[in-house]
């Protein structure tokens, strides 16, 4: 009867202390992988979001425990103070750009890093480049089974309630901005995305150049919103034109699909 309860126990000034200096395993985080997120384009971040929540618990068991770990008071979201602290306590060398670091890797700009943001963030490059994995992360995009992701499948995928707040694709611009990052991805300019060209993506570095923001000054290159409007109308006369059983070629089709890009 006498016995102290677990919680205040856990209270205890010795406890604390002890608790204070335990870093668990945050002392294996990861910083470049880290920034490597963080220069991922969205398209390339929504796959890695993906590929994480698809992943068994036995691979992600020691990101979930640095996880555990950061999150001090267990909301299930880690703030911008509470993994500056574990990595300090951790003794991890942090980056000048950590906070930046860390606003990349809230694609859904909620403000804070949630689980699964803290996953597809820290996931070894090595896991989400093996073949199986990432095939795997091309068939949730290849919404009509045929081996390719098109336009049409681009627009369904970003028109998803769910994706658009994981990509944060707040407003048009940003919607926009993954129509010019397919346009990077399809190296053939066919209009589609195939496994390869989609594995190459995965396969590739990164860099700031990934990061579409509009044509160079001084560029004659149509602005994202023109690209972004033509394909819309595009894809609304070929809607039209399969309501009306119109017969439409595989070559026109991909003629229209492939215009946006020129």
């Amino acid at each position: 009867m006498a016995r102290p309860s677990a919680a205040h126990c856990l209270r205890h000034r010795w406890i604390e202390r002890l608790a204070e200096k335990e870093s668990g395993p945050v002392e294996k985080l990861q910083m470049d992988g880290l920034a490597a997120f963080g220069r991922m384009h969205k398209l390339k971040k929504a796959v890695v979001t993906v590929i994480a929540t698809q992943m068994s618990e036995e691979r992600i068991d020691q990101l979930r425990s640095m996880f555990m770990t950061m999150d001090r008071n267990g909301d299930g979201t880690l703030t911008v103070a509470e993994i500056k602290d574990a990595l300090d306590q951790a003794h991890v060398e942090m980056p000048s750009n950590i906070e930046q670091l860390l606003y990349e890797a809230d694609t859904d700009g909620s403000g804070v890093i949630d689980y699964t943001e803290f996953l597809a963030a820290t996931l070894d490059k090595k896991v989400y480049v093996q073949e199986d994995i990432v095939w795997t992360a091309f068939k949730k995009f290849d919404l009509d089974n045929n081996g390719s992701i098109d336009l049409k499948e681009l627009k369904q995928i970003i028109g998803d309630a769910d994706v658009a707040e994981a990509m944060n694709l707040k407003d048009s611009s940003a919607i926009s901005n993954v129509y010019a990052i397919f346009e990077q991805v399809d190296q053939n300019h066919d209009g589609k995305i195939d496994f390869e060209e989609f594995f190459q993506m995965m396969r590739g570095a990164e860099n700031s150049s990934q990061a579409v923001d509009g044509p160079k000054k001084g560029s004659s290159t149509p602005t994202i919103q023109e690209q972004r409007m033509k394909l819309s109308g595009l894809l609304e006369d070929l809607d039209d034109a399969r309501e009306m059983s119109k017969p439409v070629s595989p070559s026109s089709e991909l003629k229209l699909s492939a215009k946006i890009i020129y």
